[in-house]
Formats: structure tokens, sequence, C-alpha cells
């Protein structure tokens, strides 16, 4: 300015008098003064007013219009020149407040405290009420609130902005910078925006949305919001829209950093997770080495138990088949049908299970299978759950247990060879005296005296050495014989009421088994010479009720034994082929007219075709009896002819069997 004023005082050629001459105009005040005024109000950052101030008394002071009109443009550059220098360090601060923001939020390892950072640095840069980032979610296309600062509603924290919100859309199609200068008038009330509402609550009067876009889209947006009306300069725009764009490539870079580390620490709890499982496996594999040794050495099945229980710090319990405690005690937290159901779960998954129990205990079980069939369970109960390789501890003794219970299991089944080989001399009979005499001091070694009563079940889908051993458990004593034959399993006894033992011996099989078997009970048999013919019947009559599909049948094998031979051999195919040729018209008008033509029938002959024996049998009157055999001549014309009697009446007492079907007593 100085340099100013001086080449305006060289052009004119002002000459020394002139000064004097001013001077003494003024009060002797040199204009250098004035000049000097200037930049003592540059220096103090004084405001228009002192300048206009200035500029009024030196048109006072002066009489010359040439120099007041010079000084008040000096006045002005000196203002403007202040200004711009003002603005070069209000501009610097920036930068330098902005390298900084920007330093500390690269310094920060994981998006939280990044993000946490990136909003007190945004809010305090522009002098904000409030900030948040909201980070876009690629799983629901939705942008959600991360971080925040002095916000007041706690409902901002989980706040997420819709698809089709106004905002949203804004910033995935054009991708640019948003505000909102008057945010509260711009909201619909009529729409039920979850974000509108909130920042209603929170009085957000003016909002700035800058967008953080990267290559692969938008990965945020960062609002700045006010509660009152507010404008935000360029260079602050400028500013914020730097910051976000910086910000963004540093969480690519935290996002690539977080996704790594988390891969390497997935890898190293895998490899931590494959160390704990290979010392598992191989203190396991020791520990089955040990039980197989011991097992080898003929170690009883109660200390067997007790070392696996040591192993695994836990007690053991071993049921049988039907969860009856062979080694230890069952506690009566158990109850036997979750039991029962956790180890059929144990059979089919092939590995133990835990089941749920009171006390605060922890039961684990797993099914000892022989072969096709299930033996029992072995049951650990521990205070705490038991760790991989405790369970691997029980798994691998299960093997041992269930090899151990086999061998007693074949020791019992060679126990019991002589008693099958004794029935099956009985059964097929035999041609040497000597052996059927064996064969009968047998018998009388099992307390058995004749007459007995035989039985013959049919044990369905279970093994017949299962069903046997079933069986065996409710007729413990000497006299009872119990074997698997064939594919069934045969009783011999002494039992006076043998239709009871039969409804026991059915009953026995509701743990194991979703069937009941058939129940074949033979005639009294007085000598063993009569044991085969006997046996025919039942084996004849047992396939009869097999073959007409029913199950669960407790039956005399006299009311079957003609109809066994008759169709033995026939499938229900078969048999339901014959009832419908001898007697399908009468079946298809009793089920029309839901008659009773077919019981009408069957109780006439069978009263030997007298009317009034008829009546009294079906508990109607003569009369009644006499219109249903008319009414059955004119359906069947020739059914009391001889050479169709016979067919009619078998395919009668046929079809009743057919009729009852599926459980029940005959």
């Amino acid at each position: 300015m100085f340099h100013t004023a001086c080449t305006k005082a060289a052009t004119k050629k002002m000459e020394p008098m002139s000064y004097s001459h001013n001077a003494a105009l003024s009060g002797g005040m040199s204009p250098v003064v004035y000049y000097s005024r200037i930049l003592k109000l540059l220096d103090n950052n004084a405001d228009i007013a002192s300048f206009d101030h200035l500029v009024e008394e030196v048109r006072t002071e002066f009489n010359d219009p040439n120099f007041t009109e010079a000084f008040a443009a000096d006045v002005v550059t000196a203002s403007r020149l202040h200004d711009s220098f003002e603005q070069g360090r209000k501009r610097e601060s920036e930068v330098v407040e902005l390298y900084e923001a920007a330093r500390h939020i690269a310094a920060q390892r994981d998006i939280g405290a990044m993000s946490l950072e990136l909003c007190y640095r945004a809010k305090k840069f522009v002098k904000s009420g409030l900030s948040f980032l909201c980070l876009f979610d690629e799983r629901t296309n939705e942008f959600y609130v991360h971080t925040s600062q002095g916000v007041i509603s706690q409902e901002i924290s989980i706040l997420r902005i819709p698809k089709h919100n106004r905002i949203s859309d804004h910033m995935q199609k054009k991708r640019a910078l948003l505000f909102m200068g008057n945010y509260q008038n711009n909201i619909d009330s009529n729409k039920n925006d979850n974000f509108e509402n909130v920042m209603r609550a929170e009085g957000i009067v003016t909002l700035l949305g800058i967008p953080l876009e990267a290559s692969s889209g938008i990965l945020g947006i960062l609002f700045l919001a006010d509660r009152y009306a507010r404008t935000f300069t360029p260079q602050e725009v400028a500013s914020l829209s730097s910051f976000a764009t910086f910000a963004t490539v540093i969480f690519e870079n935290v996002k690539v950093l977080e996704n790594h580390n988390r891969t390497l620490c997935t890898l190293a709890e895998e490899n931590v997770a494959l160390s704990c499982r290979a010392r598992a496996v191989e203190n396991s594999a020791v520990a089955f080495e040990t039980l197989a040794r011991l097992a080898a050495l003929g170690t009883p099945l109660t200390e067997l138990a007790e070392q696996i229980g040591v192993m695994s710090q836990s007690e053991i319990c071993i049921v049988d088949e039907r969860f009856e405690p062979v080694v230890g005690s069952l506690s009566s937290e158990v109850d036997k049908a979750v039991l029962s159901s956790a180890v059929r779960l144990s059979d089919k998954a092939g590995h133990s299970v835990v089941i749920e129990g009171s006390g605060g205990s922890t039961k684990r079980v797993a099914a000892i299978r022989s072969g096709p069939s299930r033996i029992g369970a072995l049951i650990s109960i521990s205070a705490t759950e038991l760790s991989l390789e405790q369970v691997q501890i029980i798994e691998r003794g299960v093997i041992i247990v269930g090899t151990v219970l086999l061998s007693l299991t074949r020791v019992a089944q060679s126990a019991l060879g002589n008693v099958t080989d004794v029935l099956g001399i009985l059964i097929r009979g035999a041609s040497d005296p000597l052996e059927l005499g064996g064969a009968k001091h047998m018998l009388s070694q099992h307390a058995i005296v004749w007459p007995i009563t035989m039985l013959l079940v049919d044990p369905g889908e279970l093994p017949p050495f299962e069903a046997a051993s079933v069986v065996r458990e409710i007729l413990p004593g000497r006299e009872h014989i119990v074997a698997e034959f064939k594919e069934n399993v045969i009783i011999i006894s002494n039992a006076i009421n043998s239709e009871t033992l039969a409804k026991r011996i059915a009953e026995s099989f509701d743990d194991i088994s979703i069937k009941r078997p058939n129940i074949v009970i033979s005639n009294l048999v007085a000598t063993a010479e009569l044991i085969p013919s006997e046996y025919r019947v039942l084996r004849q009559s047992l396939k009869l009720l097999k073959n007409i599909g029913t199950h669960g049948r407790i039956i005399f094998a006299k009311s079957l034994s003609m109809y066994g031979a008759l169709f033995d051999g026939k499938s229900a195919d078969e048999l339901r082929y014959f009832i419908r040729t001898s007697i399908g018209v009468v079946l298809d008008h009793d089920a029309k007219r839901k008659g009773h033509l077919a019981e009408t029938m069957l109780a006439f002959l069978d009263s030997g075709k007298n009317m009034q024996k008829t009546g009294n049998m079906l508990d109607i009157h003569v009369n009644t009896v006499r219109q249903r055999l008319d009414l059955i001549g004119q359906i069947m014309p020739d059914w009391l002819e001889l050479s169709r009697l016979l067919y009619i009446h078998v395919a009668l007492r046929m079809q009743i069997l057919l009729a009852l079907g599926i459980g029940g007593d005959a």
C-alpha cells in the first residue's frame, strides 16, 4: 500500500511546499500517519465501519480531492488484500485440519473406530450439531446407521433407510451430494417412513448427505445435520467431499484388512480345532487299545464300564434292549420313553446323542449293536458337557462293550443250542428211538410234564433271536422252553391258561416293535409223537394270518386248522379272489344297503340250517331270518346246492377273518 501511495506521489511530482500547505490544512498531520493507521486497522482485524470512518476523516482533514480519492482506493485495495490473506489462511487452516482428520482416521484399524472418528471430525469441521454415518447392507440393499454423534433419540442407532426412501434413491441413482435446507417442511407426514419419522422427532432442519462412493458402488452416506436453518460454504462442501473420498479409500482398505484378519483368525481357529481333534483321536485310540486289551484278558463287564467312566470322567450305565440296567443303575431322572427315542436316534445316526434331563447333569446315549439288531445302550452321566476326546472314548468304548455283550450272548446261545436241537428233533420227528428218548429226557429236565401246550409266534420284522430273548425275559422259569425255530419263535409250556400267557407275550413286544406279533395256540399235546403234526397245523395257521395281512392276533389253531391246510401257500390276493367268486354278490349287497345277509348265511350254516337257532344266534325273530334267506335266494339262487355249499361256508369263514383285520383276539 505504501508502494501505491508513493507511486502516485511521484507521478504528480508533489513539491515539499505542498506537503507543508496540506499539513497546515490538516493541523500539521502528514498523509503517512493515515497510511500507518490503515496498517493498524488491518493488524487489529477491524471491521468495515472502521475503514469507512478513516476515509471520512481523511476527506475532512484534506481539501485535495485527488488525494482523498486515491486514499479511499488504497483503503479498498488494502481491505481486499486482507480478505484474500484471511481466506488463504482459513483455507490453509482447513487443509491442515483436513489432513489431521485424515491422519487420525487412517490410524484406525477397524471400521467401528474409524466410523466414530469420521463422524466426530466431520461434525467438528463444519461445526454441525450432529452427524451420523450410514453404511450399505448388501444383503438387504438398505442403508443402516452405523455410528452417530450428538444425537438425542436412541432410535437413530438402530435406524435403517428403506429401499425406496427419497434419500436412498437419490444416492443410488445420482451418486451426488444432497442438501436439504428446510427438511421439516419437506417431510411427507402421510408416508409411513421410519427414517423421516425419526428425523422429525430429532428436530432436524438442515440436512447434508455426502456419498462415500467407491468403484463398486456407494459404500455409505455421511450425514451432517443441524436443528436450525443454515448453509454450507462452497469451500466447506468441497473439503467435506474430499474428506469423504479419502474416507472411502480408507474404508475399502480397512474392509480388506478386516477380511484378511478374519480369514487369518478362521484359519488359526481351524488349525487349533484340527490339532485338538487329532489329539482327541490319538488319545481315544490309546483308550480303545487299553479297553480291547482288558476285554481280551476276560475283564468283567462291570470293570470295563468302570474303566470307561474313569477315562471319560463320567458315570457309566449299560442297559439291555429292554432298557433294564445290566451294569450300574439308571437314574430316575431318565425317562424311558426319552431314552428309547435317543437310542433309536443314536442307532440311526451312528454316534452318541445327548438327552435332556433334570438335575443339571449331562446325559449322553450310545446304542450298542450286534450285527443287524440292537442289543442295548451305554449311558454316560457327567456334571458338565463332555469334550470331543471324552465323547470319542465313550463311542469307542461302546464297540468293546458290544463285543463283550455279543460274546456273552453267544455263550447263552450255545447253552440254548441244545434246547433248539431238542425242539428240532421233536418237531421233525425222529426215526431213531434213542434220539427221541434223549429229547424226552431233555424236556423232563426242564420240568415239562405232559400234556403240553405249544405257542408259535411270528415276530414280524424283528429277528427271531431278538424276539426269543424278549420272550425269555417274561418266561424265566423251568416250566417253559423258548427257542427260535426257522423264522418263528416256539414256546412249549405247562401253563393252564395259555391264552393269558399269549397276551403277556404280545404285550412284551410293545417296547421294541410298532406291531404286536401274531400268536397261534395249539391243542393240548399228550405225547411227543404228536408234536410234528401239531406244529404243522400251527405253522399253516400262522402263515394264513400273515397272508391275509393281519397282525396282533391271538388265535387257537383249532379254529384255523382246516383253513390253514386248505389255503396253505395261498397269498392274500388269492384268498380275496376265492371269496369274491364265492359270495361277492352278497358282500356287495351288504355294502350298498348296510345289510346283514353274509352273517345270516354263516349263522344259518353253522346252526345246521336251523332257522330258529339262527335267529337265537343273531338275536332276531325267525321271520326276519326267513325274509333274509328269501332275499339271499333271489341274489344267489343256487347257494344251497351241495356242490357250492362247502365253498360258500369256507368263504364266509375267511371273510370273517379278513373283516377282523388288525388287532383283537379271536
